[in-house]
């Protein structure tokens, strides 16, 4: 069995919303897990040929394209959740107005892609008439996947019918039998991420962000799948976060315990909540990009031999390094401790560059990879 959890960054796309089409119908696909709609091209700047911002302004006419171009461009630069959080923290009228016009077009720049017909108007409106900041923030992950599910057609189970908490903990026993139940009955869903309920009340309840993460490997541990994917917009986690590296290779298989240590610095590919719920458990993740579904893609176990990375975590105005390998001619130079492999880095911002393109060219025997940039200029 399969569990499957789409982020928010693949829904903006024609391509990544096909391909997500493609995917489910593979039947061991027995849940997908949805994210609410993440940042997307605006229409004023979009050049992205398979983004239908452009043609969808057209289509509605003037008086549509003229709000395209003020409220699509500013919306898409910002994620659905964070613009329901500013709207559950603002009180002038105005600016709720403002943000709810952004959180609508979100809603229906998806609803165009899917072209699957839908009552916006009433879910906007319990948004609109809600005090409950937890509702308002949960509505992005439940809409979306509400949308998708009537796109490809598999039934929907809404979050608070699965997920129960016990004051700040997921209750893990009525979790599991919510799961089994609702597999039981429908044989495969969609489903949110993101929030459960209490217990005790029934009030919605937020999981920490990147909660789609955890609510995807709860699911895969309770329901004891083989497999857990993660797709997003990458190709897998990349040997190094340091944004400025140019083309950095895919790595292609790494333990639950160095993707933890990874994400201390700062990758942020896969949740460090979502690793914790699956390192004790027989699931492999996968992390792959659903744009192009067919390239390589990342697992993650339980162990994994010969991992290579290079964590980078800027703090003010110096940078650490962390650096795992099994390369012994590094560790020979650059360690301490002969045994250790794992090797730390503090150097000033200024020395960054330098010294990351170094470790990656000793690292990968690659010197074309390692090009540094500064914007477009090429520096190194």
């Amino acid at each position: 069995m399969i569990v499957s959890k789409f982020g928010g960054s693949t829904l903006l796309c024609s391509n990544g919303v096909k391909n997500i089409s493609r995917l489910a119908r593979l039947k061991k696909r027995k849940v997908l897990v949805f994210s609410a709609v993440g940042k997307g091209c605006g229409f004023a700047e979009c050049n992205n040929k398979s983004c239908l911002c452009k043609p969808f302004g057209r289509a509605r006419g003037k008086k549509n394209k003229e709000c395209a171009n003020s409220c699509f461009s500013d919306c898409c630069k910002e994620k659905l959740t964070d613009i329901l959080i500013d709207f559950s923290n603002a009180s002038e009228q105005t600016t709720r107005s403002k943000l709810l016009n952004k959180i609508k077009a979100k809603f229906m720049l998806l609803l165009y892609l899917t072209g699957v017909k839908f009552n916006l108007a009433y879910y906007l409106r319990q948004i609109k008439n809600s005090r409950d900041r937890a509702f308002i923030i949960s509505r992005g992950e439940y809409i979306t996947a509400l949308i998708m599910s009537k796109y490809l057609n598999i039934p929907f189970v809404a979050a608070e019918r699965l997920f129960v908490f016990s004051g700040d903990k997921i209750n893990e026993c009525k979790t599991r039998a919510r799961l089994r139940l609702a597999l039981k009955k429908y044989g495969r869903f969609c489903t949110s991420g993101f929030y459960g309920v209490q217990e005790v009340d029934g009030k919605i309840t937020l999981f920490e962000r990147g909660g789609g993460d955890t609510s995807g490997a709860i699911i895969s541990r309770q329901l004891r799948a083989k497999t857990y994917e993660k797709w997003t917009d990458i190709d897998g986690v990349k040997v190094t976060n340091f944004s400025k590296l140019a083309n950095p290779k895919t790595i292609s298989r790494i333990s639950y315990a160095d993707m933890e240590l990874y994400s201390d610095f700062g990758a942020n590919v896969f949740s460090k909540n979502a690793s914790d719920i699956l390192r004790e458990s027989c699931v492999k993740t996968k992390i792959g990009s659903v744009i192009k579904p067919r390239t390589k893609k990342t697992v993650i176990t339980k162990k994994a031999k010969n991992v290579n990375f290079i964590g980078v975590k800027i703090c003010g105005n110096e940078a650490k390094i962390l650096v795992k390998t099994h390369n012994k001619n590094f560790i020979k130079n650059y360690a301490q401790n002969a045994a250790s492999e794992t090797i730390c880095f503090t150097v000033s911002k200024s020395e960054l560059n330098t010294k990351v393109s170094e470790i990656y060219r000793v690292l990968f025997k690659n010197n074309l990879a390692a090009k540094i940039y500064c914007g477009k200029k090429e520096i190194l």
